[in-house]
C-alpha cells in the first residue's frame, strides 16, 4: 500500500440555489507507521448541466507525479440519485442535505429521574442542562473574542447562537471561525489534527491554544505542529489530560439529586446475552483484540462490527443502545490506545445503560469514575481471571445488582456532535467541550494570572504519554 492514492467524493443538492455540488478530497497513504495518512487537496465544485467535472492535483501518489492532473466526471443521473439520497435521509434535519459542514446537536444525557431505555434526552439547538456557575466577572466585563482558527471537524459552521458559549451564554465571551477577525481576537484555538501550512501573523499579547481530542499515536506523525515554527507558538493546552491548562474531557459523571426506585430483578429477567462489544478499528495497538479473543475462550462474548462475526444495523444509534440495554449484562469498553488520562466514549457512552462496562485503557478510572460502577480488566491477572469474575456476577444476581444500584447514583454528561463526512456517512461524537470553553473565558478575564509560553509542544504531547501492547511507553 505504499504510495496509494484515493479520491473520495460525494454529491449533494442545495435547495436554495437548485445546484448540485460535488464534494471531496484526495487521500494519499504512505504506510510507515500505524494509520498514517497524508491529506491532499480538498475540492467543492458546482455541477454542470451534463457533467460535473473537477480537476484535482494528485500528490504523494504512485499513479501520478506531482505535476500531473487527474480529470474525472460524474453523470447528472448519478448526481441526482445521490442528491435525492441526501434529501430523503431521515438523519438530516428537515430533509436538508448537509455537505462538508458539521451539523451539531447539543445534548446532555438524562438527569435524575429519567428512565434508561437507551434513548438520550435530546433537543435541537442549545437547550442543554446547565451546571456551570458563571463567575460574576464574566458577566461584568466586555466580550472577549475566541477564534477557532483551525477548528475540529465536528464544530458547526457558522457557530450557533451568535457564537455564545452553550454552557454559559451570559459570559462575556463570543466565539467565531472568521479568520478575518484574527487581530481582534483575544485568544486563538488551533485544533491539532487540522493544523497545516504556516502560522498566521500574530498580534502582540494574543494567546494561542493547542487543542486536541485524540491520543498522539493516532495522527501526530509528520504533522506541522511536531516541528518548527508551529511547535513553539503555543501558550496554553486544551486536552483530555488533567495536566492541560484547560481540561476538556470526553464526558464527566454527575451525582444524581434524586434516585428513582427501580425493579432490577425485572430488568435482569429480560437479558439473554452476557458480554457485548462493538469494534470496527481492527488495528490492535493496545492488544485489545488479542485480549478479547483470549477472553472468549472462557465466556461468551458477542463481537459486533468489522472486527467480529456479528452485525447490527446502525441506521439509528438509539436502536443499538436499546439493544445493548435490554440484552446484555456487560460491555467491553476497551480503548484502542493506552494513553495518559485517555477515557473516551467507549466508557462514557454506555454508563447510563443497565449494564456494567468492563474497561481497559490508560486512564485513571478510579479518579474519574466512582468506585464500584465499572470493572477494570487491569485488576485481574489474566483474561481467564476476568471471565471467572464476570461469570460469578452473572450467577450471583444480588452482587450484579449492587453495581447497577451504585451506577444509578450518577449519570454521564456530554455534548453530542453530529457530523457528516464527504461520503455522506453520519458520525456521532461526544465531548464535554462547552464547559471547558467557559473556563477558558474565565481565564481571559484574568489573563494576567496565566501568562505562559510553551517552548516546545512536542515533549508534552508525546513523551511517555502512551504505551504499546508490550507495556512500553
Amino acid at each position: 500500500m505504499v504510495g496509494t492514492c484515493t479520491i473520495q467524493y460525494s454529491v449533494s443538492y442545495d435547495r436554495a440555489s437548485m445546484d448540485y455540488w460535488l464534494n471531496g478530497s484526495i487521500h494519499s497513504r504512505n504506510v510507515v507507521g500505524p494509520d498514517e495518512a497524508v491529506e491532499g487537496s480538498q475540492f467543492r465544485r458546482r455541477g454542470s448541466s451534463d457533467l460535473a467535472m473537477v480537476c484535482l492535483r494528485c500528490e504523494f501518489c504512485h499513479i501520478c507525479n506531482k505535476r500531473s492532473w487527474t480529470m474525472f466526471g460524474v453523470l447528472v443521473l448519478i448526481s441526482l440519485f445521490s442528491a435525492l439520497a441526501f434529501i430523503n435521509n431521515e438523519d438530516s434535519p428537515d430533509g436538508i442535505p448537509m455537505p462538508l459542514a458539521s451539523n451539531t446537536k447539543i445534548m446532555y444525557s438524562p438527569p435524575a429521574g429519567t428512565n434508561r431505555t437507551g434513548e438520550y434526552s435530546s433537543s435541537k439547538g442549545s437547550n442543554i442542562i446547565k451546571h456551570y456557575s458563571t463567575p460574576a466577572n464574566l458577566t461584568a466585563k466586555k466580550h472577549e473574542l475566541i477564534l477557532w482558527y483551525f477548528s475540529p471537524r465536528y464544530l458547526l459552521n457558522p457557530l450557533k447562537d451568535g457564537g455564545r458559549i452553550q454552557a454559559c451564554p451570559e459570559a462575556k465571551c463570543l466565539m467565531t471561525r472568521e479568520r478575518s477577525l484574527l487581530n481582534q481576537s483575544k485568544v486563538v484555538i488551533f485544533s491539532a489534527e487540522q493544523i497545516k501550512g504556516l502560522p498566521p501573523q500574530r498580534p502582540p499579547g494574543q494567546v494561542w491554544i493547542f487543542h486536541n481530542n485524540e491520543p498522539p499515536y493516532l495522527f501526530s506523525h509528520g504533522r506541522p505542529f511536531m516541528k518548527q515554527p508551529w511547535s513553539s507558538v503555543f501558550n496554553w493546552t486544551m486536552d483530555f489530560r488533567h495536566d492541560s491548562d484547560i481540561y476538556r474531557p470526553y464526558a464527566i459523571l454527575r451525582k444524581r439529586e434524586h434516585i428513582a426506585k427501580r425493579n432490577y430483578t425485572s430488568i435482569l429477567q429480560k437479558k439473554n446475552g452476557l458480554v457485548a462489544w462493538m469494534v470496527s478499528n481492527c488495528l490492535d495497538w493496545s492488544g485489545r483484540l488479542a485480549y478479547a479473543r483470549e477472553l472468549k475462550k472462557y465466556i461468551d462474548v458477542d463481537i459486533f462490527g468489522a472486527c467480529g462475526q456479528r452485525s447490527f444495523p446502525r441506521t439509528s444509534n438509539n436502536k443499538w443502545m436499546q439493544h445493548l440495554n435490554i440484552t446484555y449484562k456487560f460491555y467491553l469498553g476497551f480503548e484502542n490506545l493506552h494513553c495518559q488520562d485517555y477515557i473516551s466514549e467507549k466508557f462514557f457512552n454506555n454508563f447510563n445503560l443497565d449494564l456494567v462496562t468492563v474497561v481497559r485503557g490508560g486512564g485513571n478510572y478510579s479518579r474519574d469514575a466512582p468506585n464500584g460502577t465499572y470493572i477494570n480488566a487491569d485488576d485481574f491477572k489474566s483474561p481467564k481471571e476476568l471471565a471467572d469474575h464476570l461469570l460469578y456476577l452473572n450467577n450471583n444476581t444480588d452482587k450484579y445488582i449492587e453495581i447497577l444500584r451504585r451506577k444509578d447514583n450518577y449519570y454521564y454528561e456530554a455534548e453530542e456532535y453530529r457530523y457528516i463526512d464527504i461520503n455522506g456517512a453520519v458520525f456521532l461524537e461526544h465531548y464535554h467541550e462547552s464547559e471547558a470553553l467557559c473556563n477558558l473565558c474565565d481565564r481571559l478575564h484574568r489573563i494576567h494570572q496565566f501568562k505562559k509560553s510553551i517552548s516546545d509542544i512536542v515533549p508534552w504531547f508525546t513523551k511517555g504519554i502512551c504505551k504499546e501492547a508490550s507495556g512500553k511507553r
